[in-house]
């Protein structure tokens, strides 16, 4: 089984993707934790689509702003997650684990 990401966040060329996992701390707190990973589609020689975290100075400025949109997305995203667990607690469920 593909693990699927939370969400993805396109701009041009540019994709940022996040990615969610649940976690259980020592003290017993459960909880979402968010990574994200940024990336640059090109075509190569041969004309086959790939990606590459490399980025030229003049696209620095677009990783940015790429990061902090992934950042709202990820409040978004933390806020969604809160809900869904205070409802399974309320119903007596077990929270679900990487959705």
């Amino acid at each position: 089984m593909t693990k699927r990401p939370d969400d993805t966040i396109r701009d041009g060329a540019l994709k940022a993707t996040i990615w969610g996992r649940d976690y259980k701390s020592d003290s017993g707190k459960t909880g979402r934790a968010f990574d994200v990973t940024i990336a640059r589609s090109y075509k190569d020689r041969n004309g086959e689509w790939r990606e590459t975290n490399q980025f030229s100075s003049n696209e620095l400025l677009r990783v940015s702003r790429i990061s902090e949109k992934a950042l709202d997305r990820i409040d978004e995203l933390r806020e969604m997650w809160s809900e869904i667990r205070k409802e399974e607690k309320a119903a007596g469920r077990e929270p679900e684990r990487d959705r």
